[in-house]
């Protein structure tokens, strides 16, 4: 009779290929991390940065876009909250602060998928973790 405790294919056979993938683990989250961190500047993402600080300056939403042709016009700026996220990240940390909450993102992410897999075998442990990454 087998005890609810004993897990079926965990032996003595298995140990030497787990713990040298175990041994992995700081390398294959290192790169994650790198993936995580690497980015490319999207064309707008400039502008979006230059109306957040403008808002940052000025303390106040505005109404009419500054830099087009079209500035005697009235302007709803639907994304005004994530250029205002992004101005003061860029005031606080320069592009790192750019950076950062996509890293942070992608933290929040492998450990929500490191907690739904962490029970799995091994093998479907870092399936899932590759596939997250």
């Amino acid at each position: 009779m087998m005890s609810t405790g004993t897990r079926v294919g965990s032996g003595a056979k298995n140990a030497g290929p787990v713990a040298a993938a175990a041994a992995l683990r700081p390398l294959a989250l290192l790169v994650m991390g790198a993936g995580a961190a690497s980015t490319s500047a999207d064309p707008d993402l400039w502008g979006h940065l230059r109306f957040g600080l403008d808002m940052l300056r000025d303390r106040a939403l505005h109404a009419a876009d500054p830099y087009w042709y079209t500035s005697d016009r009235p302007w709803i700026n639907h994304e005004w909250l994530s250029e205002l996220l992004s101005g003061a990240a860029y005031q606080g940390a320069g592009t790192r602060g750019l950076s950062a909450p996509k890293v942070l993102v992608c933290v929040a992410l492998f450990a929500l998928v490191w907690n739904t897999v962490r029970e799995q075998d091994f093998a479907w442990r870092w399936s899932g973790m590759a596939v997250a990454a």
